[in-house]
């Protein structure tokens, strides 16, 4: 079977004159099968079922050679759908917990009405940047309204099981929503916090403000207890300089940076190797001019080309001196435009952040962060939705040479098996690789269809990860989603409580993630969707909260006969497959 679609997709979607026109011709055109008008879709697929032992089939990733400026385009709109998406999980998640609690009703319209503004902006041209500037007027007031909606839900909830947590008044409740246990930097009120146990909280003040450090039970919550204790000065994160150049170094990694704010050195203590080959994190504005689609495409050349350098508008400065977080800041300009950049080490961790404030003013430029890595490396692999695409860094054919600009979801990863370097970048889509050499694209800021877009300030942040051996044993994965995510914190207004002061709903096994959970579209029965993420088919063992009967489901939620029954369920997982558990 063919199909020969119709409609106008730019222009509304019904059929022109022309195409109607079309169609009574293909009706004379000998030695062509009699066309089937407006097949149902049932009809369609029962075609293809029929004849799909004649079908080709293709087998890797079905790349578009055409529009790679729309994984960068609008850091604003991309900043905003990331933002929403995270705030929608915890909404869902949060609200289902408290729902199973019996603190609140599950707020279904509510949540509905906040996700169908997130969608509405996923529509052709709005979430790739290229639509005009009135389009995208509507599109923020759309996800900040969907962000707001969320936010209030999430913190409702979290507010009420907060306040029934066994702990006095003035305790932080911190909540993680992801199913491994996390631990990060919070923000406190002050020093002087312990663990529901009576250990001190190691923190420190940064511009003003104390972060504690913090580790969160898998899919649950702990209690900072305030006190008059010191706070722990562990964390073993420190940063000095060392001839013209600034090192930050903790227990894991050392990283040095130059008088011209480029990366010179990152040096992985435990692993005894060195992750760079020249410097690093070096910004290049690259003349982009695709021509016809300003917005939506990148030339080869633009990528190819040297691009004109920043220059140091500040050197770089330390900012914070350790004992929990280290950081260097500096400052670059090319023409009227600066960009801000402040990377940091915290301790006890191999995540070095670069936290970039841009102010830009120049169009028809295509900005790149580029990286040399040391290791040889043949392959990266990216995050796609529910999966990882493997991607040759060394063109060996025409469909290797286009893909000379690739996208990922949230991080990409470059190993030689043996050790890594994965870049995080949740808001930041748009990747350049050849060999050793990868290019972050930051920013595009076309004339057509939109000539403010990308203009004015932004901000921005993405993260180096070194790691032993692959994505998979490095657990890319897990730190991608926790800096996405992040921790949520509620400080305690009453002092009673039954709950305990630390718990985990829900532990996910390795190389399992838990993207949501929340309450079924038309029942009151618990959803959970899990994918598996590191390619490899696996059955494993998942421990529930309580008893449940468990159903498989699809992804519309129909179930069908019990696959468990109890605190317990296998799960069988091929390679990046999605599933949908119900759970009453």
């Amino acid at each position: 079977p063919a199909v020969h679609p119709y409609g106008f997709g730019d222009g509304g979607g019904g059929p022109t004159f022309l195409m109607l026109e079309r169609l009574k011709l293909l009706k004379h055109v000998p030695q062509l099968p009699e066309p089937v008008e407006a097949p149902s879709e049932r009809e369609y697929v029962e075609e293809l079922l029929r004849a799909r032992d004649k079908l080709p089939r293709w087998r890797g990733e079905v790349y578009n050679e055409y529009h790679r400026g729309v994984y960068t385009t609008n850091i604003r709109v991309k900043e905003l759908m990331a933002r929403a998406e995270s705030e929608a999980l915890w909404a869902e998640a949060a609200a289902a917990a408290a729902k199973l609690l019996g603190l609140q009703e599950y707020p279904r319209q509510e949540i509905r009405e906040a996700w169908e503004r997130v969608l509405r902006c996923q529509f052709h041209d709005v979430l790739p940047g290229s639509s005009n500037r009135e389009a995208y007027e509507e599109a923020y007031r759309d996800l900040e309204e969907a962000i707001r909606a969320f936010s209030s839900i999430s913190s409702k909830a979290l507010k009420a099981i907060a306040e029934r947590v066994s702990a006095p008044k003035g305790s932080v409740v911190v909540f993680n929503r992801l199913a491994w246990p996390v631990e990060a930097l919070v923000e406190v009120p002050g020093s002087g916090f312990a663990t529901p146990r009576g250990e001190p909280v190691a923190a420190q003040e940064v511009d003003g403000k104390w972060l504690a450090l913090v580790r969160v039970p898998a899919l649950g919550y702990t209690v900072l207890v305030p006190g008059n204790a010191a706070p722990a000065a562990t964390g073993g994160a420190r940063a000095y300089r060392e001839g013209e150049s600034i090192v930050l170094e903790n227990e894991m990694v050392r990283v040095r940076v130059g008088p011209d704010g480029s990366l010179l050195s990152i040096y992985d203590k435990q692993l005894g190797e060195e992750l760079l080959a020249a410097p690093s994190n070096v910004l290049r504005a690259h003349p982009d001019k695709p021509g016809n689609f300003d917005a939506w495409d990148i030339d080869c050349s633009t990528v190819e080309s040297p691009g004109h350098p920043f220059e140091v508008a500040e050197p770089p400065r330390v900012v914070a001196a350790g004992p929990l977080v280290a950081s260097v800041e500096y400052a670059l300009k090319f023409k009227s435009s600066t960009v801000r950049q402040r990377v940091t080490l915290r301790g006890g961790s191999r995540l070095i952040e670069v936290k970039t404030k841009i102010d830009w003013r120049e169009k028809c430029y295509l900005v790149k962060a580029w990286f040399e890595l040391r290791a040889s490396v043949e392959k990266g692999w990216y995050e796609v939705p529910f999966g990882v695409v493997e991607r040759s860094t060394v063109p060996r054919d025409s469909w290797d040479e286009a893909k000379y600009e690739v996208p990922a979801l949230r991080w990409a990863d470059f190993s030689d098996g043996r050790v890594g370097l994965a870049i995080i970048a949740p808001l930041r889509h748009g990747y350049s690789a050849r060999g050793g050499r990868v290019g972050l694209s930051l920013l595009k800021s076309p004339f057509n269809p939109n000539p403010w877009s990308d203009l004015g300030e932004h901000e921005v942040s993405y993260y180096l990860y070194p790691h032993p051996g692959d994505y998979r044993s490095g657990e890319v994965y897990r730190r991608a989603y926790e800096v996405w995510s992040g921790l949520k914190t509620v400080v305690k207004e009453g002092s009673d409580g039954y709950l305990p002061p630390e718990a985990s709903v829900f532990e996910a096994p390795r190389g399992v993630v838990v993207e949501a959970v929340k309450l079924c579209e038309r029942r009151d029965a618990l959803a959970v969707r899990v994918y598996e993420v590191e390619g490899v088919e696996k059955e494993v063992e998942a421990r529930l909260p309580r008893t449940f009967t468990v159903y498989e489901a699809n992804l519309l939620e129909d179930c069908g006969q019990p696959v468990a029954s109890g605190d317990r369920v296998t799960l069988r997982l091929k390679p990046f497959e999605v599933k949908t558990l119900i759970l009453e």
